[in-house]
């Protein structure tokens, strides 16, 4: 039964088309009463560009009242009666539904998405004539189904279905609670982030109000990481940093090192290399009153001197770079080690220093040695080999040549590179 009424009802079959082109006064009624209904929402959410970006015969007709419908959907009872379905017509509807969703699945399964897509999309809208929960369940599994068939007027359309519910619901009412705490998770699924976000500092406020603070700060980790997943790094970095500042007021160190660590993450994501130094700072501190903190230490010294590179004060990263080296080395962390040194040469070639260039790939081809790293040392032999040749040095470029053509063979990894240039120094 199902199968056979799938291809008679959709929101482009040529019903539908014909009653666009019509212009009838049904349009004009199933358009204007999503706003008599809920008022004006659109201009009220800020996702209302999701509902802007869609035509009006795909929006409106999803946001009408299917029991409004003509023609009307198979699988409502007919004929219609001015009425809720009654508990009969809502557990059929409810199987049908069902074996709708299993159908669809079917189709996405076959690689016929357009089909799926269609079935899903009615399935959604019909679910909401079951119960608001329901429908909300069914556009976060639709919604998280469809993310990646690039399927964005379906994304828009459930997204703005939830700016008209989300209204409706008060947030001092604990079912109602639940049920924004789980559309902002939808909103997010959806990629409505600035929506999402939006819903997440409302229940981060509220938690707050009602004296909860631990729930305050959980929402506000949820909304940070919301932030930084999406790449707003710096709405993220405000809010680790808010994060920050309540770990310190709590006097929760452990807490704070938490937070401050993505703060340093999204402040460098959002190029704020300036605030991130004073935020590494304070881990350092931090991470130098406990000893068993210690070995954290030389990569944050390392990032601090790459920091220290994007804002070009070269002196600064310098002496970053050499106190990670040495703490690296103290703790036998040789891959940071390795990672300080080649950038402090990498630093020194910008300078033109090259005599320290070269101690300086001779130091780390004693590192990688120490961390058994042959593909680091094929690596070093072939720059040690370029700057000789640079210097005009080529016999010393030769046996750099050479010796990286020894642990390529092993490797099987580059041989031709290096015999290329060894032949090209030798004619």
């Amino acid at each position: 039964m199902i199968e056979r009424q799938i291809g008679v009802w959709s929101l482009d079959s040529q019903p539908h088309r014909d009653l666009v082109r019509s212009g009838t006064w049904r349009w004009l009624r199933l358009a204007i009463s999503p706003l008599l209904l809920f008022g004006t929402v659109e201009l009220q959410h800020p996702a209302s560009v999701q509902a802007q970006a869609l035509r009006p015969e795909v929006r409106f007709p999803f946001l009408a009242d299917p029991l409004e419908d003509v023609p009307r959907d198979p699988l409502l009872p007919t004929p219609p009666v001015s009425r809720p379905l009654s508990p009969l017509e809502q557990y059929t509807l409810e199987q049908n539904l069902d074996q709708l969703a299993t159908q669809a699945e079917a189709l996405a399964q076959a690689g016929e998405t357009e089909a799926a897509l269609e079935l899903w999309r009615r399935e959604v809208r019909l679910r909401r004539l079951l119960g608001l929960d329901q429908e909300l369940v069914a556009i976060d599994r639709v919604g998280q189904r469809i993310r990646d068939f690039n399927a964005t007027q379906e994304l828009q359309l459930f997204s703005v279905r939830l700016d008209v519910i989300q209204p409706t619901l008060d947030i001092n009412v604990a079912a109602d609670l639940v049920r924004l705490e789980a559309m902002a998770s939808t909103y997010a699924t959806l990629g409505d982030v600035e929506a999402a976000a939006a819903l997440r500092q409302q229940l981060a406020d509220q938690a707050l109000a009602n004296g909860d603070s631990t729930e305050h700060q959980t929402q506000l980790e949820i909304l940070a990481s919301l932030y930084a997943d999406w790449f707003y790094f710096d709405q993220a970095a405000e809010t680790y940093r808010e994060l920050v500042q309540l770990a310190q007021t709590s006097a929760t160190p452990e807490d704070e090192i938490r937070f401050l660590r993505p703060h340093i993450n999204t402040l460098e994501q959002a190029q704020r290399f300036e605030e991130a130094l004073t935020t590494q700072q304070r881990l350092l501190t931090l991470y130098s009153r406990t000893e068993a903190l210690w070995p954290l230490i030389p990569e944050l010294q390392y990032r601090m001197g790459q920091n220290h590179r994007h804002l070009s004060d070269l002196d600064m990263a310098s002496r970053q770079y050499q106190v990670a080296y040495t703490n690296a080395i103290a703790n036998q962390q040789f891959d940071i080690a390795a990672d300080a040194i080649r950038a402090l040469a990498s630093l020194y070639r910008e300078l033109e220093r090259w005599p320290d260039v070269s101690y300086l790939y001779q130091q780390l081809l004693l590192v990688e040695r120490e961390a058994i790293n042959a593909y680091g040392l094929m690596d070093i032999f072939d720059q040690l080999g370029q700057l000789y040749e640079q210097l005009g040095n080529p016999e010393s470029a030769l046996l750099a040549y050479r010796e990286g053509l020894i642990l390529a063979r092993q490797l099987s990894h580059r041989e031709t590179y290096f015999e290329e240039q060894i032949n090209r120094l030798t004619g």
